[in-house]
């Protein structure tokens, strides 16, 4: 039984390894879709209160107010797209997780038919 658990091993590895990568891009793509909803909600905030300061003859105040608002937003549009390029990557490892696991069920079948050789019921002739 142990020798045909070593084959596996890399394999089982790479296997959980890539399980802990879609993991942490799955959970933080989740992190910034949410504070990239938070950035943009308080940007748009921010901006709407611009317009008091326009309407108290604060030009320079609500240009400032525009401005950062307006920073903010970009912010979370850069953040809402890295959260979807993590997502996209966390999807394409796990479809692959699939085949590490027939790799690794492979390599068991392999070590243990090492392990246990069955005797050929195919007669050899000795070669001449």
């Amino acid at each position: 039984a142990r020798a045909g658990g070593a084959p596996k091993k890399p394999y089982h590895a790479m296997l959980l390894r890539g399980q802990k990568v879609v993991y942490d891009y799955f959970k933080r793509a989740q992190e910034l879709a949410s504070a990239s909803n938070h950035l943009r909600a308080e940007g748009m905030r921010l901006a709407g209160s611009a317009e008091a300061y326009q309407q108290n003859r604060q030009p320079a105040e609500a240009n400032e107010i525009i401005l950062t608002a307006h920073n903010m937003m970009v912010q979370a549009q850069t953040m809402k797209n890295e959260a979807l390029r993590l997502e996209e990557s966390a999807q394409e490892i796990n479809n692959v997780l699939p085949l590490w696991q027939q790799a690794e069920q492979a390599a068991v079948a392999y070590g243990a038919e090492e392990a246990n050789p069955r005797k050929s019921s195919i007669p050899v002739q000795p070669l001449t």
